[in-house]
């Protein structure tokens, strides 16, 4: 690149022609006389500050060939004379002023021609006069251009912080006062936008990538190069050739913060097409103020997918309780695509209230506008978000939605089917709190305590929220979690309620822990009903000492059915044992799709311990045959009692084995009810389990097939331990079969059983039924393969 302009030297020409007497044909370097000793003594004097030597067209003449020179012994002394223009430039005598910018502009002119790093010694002179000129010169345009092109070659050559003093000083200039008249200014913004031009800006941008440690000083270059400089960037943005290209200017966009924001509501307000309109929201969004979500909205309900999305994406940058306020904003207005993943994030979000079951339901009853390729996977998002909501509002929905689609399809069936075992027999303990509403009330109440538990609670979250930050929910849920359970031992219930509401927040997989803590509220407000004096279980007291007695007893928590209630259904995930006190239950299990009663069951027994120590879905249900009392213990709380007290797991295990006659009867019900035959095979499986929404969230793991059916199949695999079993009850999980080198269609299901093989600590059989029948042919072909 050529730094000296032909512009420029037309200007530097004039410029001399006008402030000296001598013609500039005889300051050409090529011209230079013979040098005197009078001149060298005049060079000290001029060094020593005497500047009025400039007045002399002789002095003048001489010095300004003498700076042109490239002679290489006068370097050291030429060098002085450039760094003492910074001083020159700010005479008293505009005439004389006007005589130096003249000298400065042929000397600058030269070393940009050579680009000679002896340019550096000119910006101070640049940075002074325009920091304290008053009066439009004769050198002024000239001087002007000298200092764009100064700042040109700064730039060019990565003197960054030079180039941005300079570019302070015209900013400063341009937006003075008025002490430095309105041509300065103007002749300032110009030489701003020459600066600000398209090529440079491009190619700060490259180095911004390229030069990461100078990525400050660029980005204080960039700003203060102004709008224009700005709008070149998102004019690079729209115009990008690719997507990388793309996403690194919009980061560099965002890295400018508040001073682009006025380049992009202007750009904005021209309406432009989708692509250009995505990019400019992708600059808001990865800018990431809160308050400039108002400009991005109104875009939320914008015909082109892509462009939601950018909006979408700036609701991440909201704290949770904004973000699941936007998010419900935007939950009506966008694509039935990114509906499902608009819900997918309001189910990460806390706390889960009840304006998001609100929002859901709203959705659901719009359901008959759902289109028929998105439409489905929508509503199975629902239907797996209300997994959170277990209550009779989401029970109704369910049972709506059921009996819309008994005919179909099978896969949204089965989802529904699946919350419903989840979600009711959640609903059915969450409703055996209103016996004790009144007191609750009385106590949330007290002002004092209210205020206590806030105290606490701040205290708490402090470290919640540093914990998420470094460890991630398990550790911060494990926090909450301890630090309920030590509120409900200190009998602060209050504080204890919002600890357990916090759970779920903070680690939505600990819903069995919230269900237990419940518990241990409810029994601390209300005791455990006498259930250790009852003569019916002084056998199973017997098997225990007093302190396991004391420990477990005190932990269970009192539920009242009235006659004809169902207390289970088959098929539901509900951990928890159930201690029959009084009233008479019915054993039921299904065969072939029909309720089939077993046994009436009496007071003394503990109804569930197959399910309870399997840990599998229920494979019978119970129906309250007169009004009934029932004690029940919820998994997490039995173990956390028998990590304490070892014993009572022996104790238990024995007592419920004792009278574990309900599986066999169930047995006896034919086939295991099973609707279809089971097939025994060995075949290799391979397996990968899904999030609630049915994407894969984790690896491939094999294992070996055991049995199979049309509607479900039966492998072995090795786990660590129990308690890593137990977390995949109810999980989805994709399965692939190969027969002879061939792949099978793939096939995806839900656990409902994890049971140990007995063989190894780490060796387990996990029970799959399928979201849709297996084909008859493919079960044969597995069945025979070999």
């Amino acid at each position: 690149m050529s730094w000296c302009q032909p512009d420029t030297v037309a200007l530097n020409r004039k410029l001399w022609d006008t402030v000296m007497d001598l013609p500039l044909e005889y300051c050409l370097p090529h011209r230079r006389p013979q040098e005197t000793d009078s001149f060298a003594d005049d060079r000290q004097r001029f060094l020593s500050g005497h500047l009025p030597l400039l007045y002399g067209d002789r002095f003048a003449r001489q010095l300004s060939l003498f700076l042109l020179s490239a002679e290489p012994d006068e370097r050291p002394e030429r060098q002085q004379l450039l760094a003492s223009l910074a001083g020159a430039v700010t005479a008293a005598d505009p005439r004389l002023r006007s005589r130096l910018l003249a000298i400065f502009s042929l000397a600058a002119s030269e070393l940009l021609s050579r680009q000679d790093r002896d340019l550096l010694l000119l910006c101070p002179a640049c940075w002074h006069w325009l920091e304290n000129e008053t009066e439009m010169l004769s050198g002024s345009e000239a001087m002007f251009q000298q200092v764009v092109e100064i700042t040109e070659w700064l730039l060019f050559r990565g003197f960054w912080m030079e180039a941005e003093r300079t570019i302070q000083a015209l900013t400063t200039l341009q937006d003075g006062d008025g002490q430095q008249g309105r041509a300065l200014r103007i002749l300032a913004a110009r030489s701003l936008e020459k600066l600000a031009g398209k090529k440079i800006v491009e190619w700060l941008a490259d180095s911004y990538f390229r030069e990461e440690a100078q990525q400050p000083e660029i980005i204080a270059l960039l700003i203060a190069l102004g709008p224009c400089a700005v709008g070149h960037i998102l004019d690079g943005i729209a115009a990008g050739r690719n997507r990388d290209e793309r996403l690194q200017l919009i980061r560099l966009a965002a890295s400018l913060g508040a001073p682009v924001v006025p380049a992009v509501r202007e750009r904005l307000a021209r309406m432009p097409p989708w692509p250009v309109l995505r990019n400019i929201l992708a600059v808001l969004a990865a800018i990431g103020d809160p308050d400039l979500y108002a400009d991005a909205f109104p875009y939320l309900g914008h015909k082109d997918e892509r462009v939601q999305r950018e909006v979408l994406n700036f609701t991440r940058k909201f704290v949770a309780e904004e973000r699941q306020e936007r998010l419900l904003e935007a939950l009506p207005l966008v694509s039935e695509r990114l509906k499902i993943e608009v819900i997918r994030l309001l189910m990460q979000g806390t706390p889960l209230g009840s304006e998001v079951l609100a929002g859901l339901c709203h959705l659901v009853g719009r359901r008959k506008g759902f289109s028929p390729d998105t439409g489905p996977e929508l509503l199975q998002t629902i239907i797996a978000a209300l997994h959170s909501f277990p209550g009779r509002q989401t029970v109704d929905l369910l049972l709506l939605l059921r009996g819309e689609c008994a005919a179909g399809p099978e896969s949204i069936l089965f989802a529904i089917d699946e919350a419903l075992k989840v979600v009711e027999p959640q609903w059915r303990h969450r409703r055996q709190k209103k016996s004790g509403e009144e007191e609750r009330v009385c106590f949330g109440t007290d002002p004092a305590a209210q205020q206590r538990a806030y105290r606490r609670l701040q205290e708490i979250e402090a470290q919640v929220r540093s914990l998420l930050a470094s460890s991630g929910s398990t550790a911060a849920g494990e926090l909450v979690q301890q630090a309920a359970r030590a509120a409900v031992q200190d009998e602060e219930l209050l504080l204890a309620e919002m600890l357990r509401d916090r759970l779920l927040e903070v680690n939505p997989q600990l819903l069995d822990e919230v269900i237990a803590l419940e518990q241990l509220i409810e029994e601390k407000k209300h005791g455990c009903c006498g259930f250790r004096e009852m003569a019916i279980w002084n056998d199973f007291h017997k098997e225990m000492s007093a302190d396991e007695a004391s420990a477990l007893f005190s932990q269970l928590r009192p539920e009242s059915y009235q006659t004809g209630e169902t207390i289970v259904r088959v098929g539901e995930t509900d951990a928890s044992l159930y201690f029959l006190n009084t009233g008479e239950i019915g054993v039921n299990c299904l065969v072939a799709g029909k309720e089939v009663f077993l046994k009436r069951v009496q007071p003394g027994r503990i109804l569930g311990w197959e399910q309870f120590l399997a840990s599998s879905v229920w494979t019978y249900g119970l129906r309250a045959l007169s009004d009934v009392q029932v004690q029940v213990l919820a998994l997490p709380v039995y173990q956390d009692i028998a990590a304490t007290f070892p014993g009572i797991a022996t104790a238990l295990a024995g007592y419920c084995r004792s009278h574990a006659e309900i599986p066999e009867l169930v047995k006896m019900a034919g086939e295991d009810r099973r609707e279809f035959p089971r097939h025994r095979q060995n075949l290799p499986t391979r397996h990968i389990l899904l999030d609630r929404y049915g994407r894969q969230s984790g690896r491939l793991f094999k294992g070996q097939m055991v049995d199979i059916s049309r509607g479900g199949l039966a492998f072995s695999v090795r786990i660590a331990n129990t308690d890593s079993a137990r977390l995949l009850l109810g999980r989805k999980i994709l399965t692939l079969f190969s027969v002879d080198g061939e792949e099978l269609p793939e096939c995806r299901g839900v656990v409902v059983g994890v049971k140990g093989q007995g063989q190894g600590a780490d060796l387990f059989t996990l029970h799959i039924k399928m979201a849709t029948l297996l084909d008859e042919q493919i079960v044969k072909r597995m069945v025979l393969a070999r």
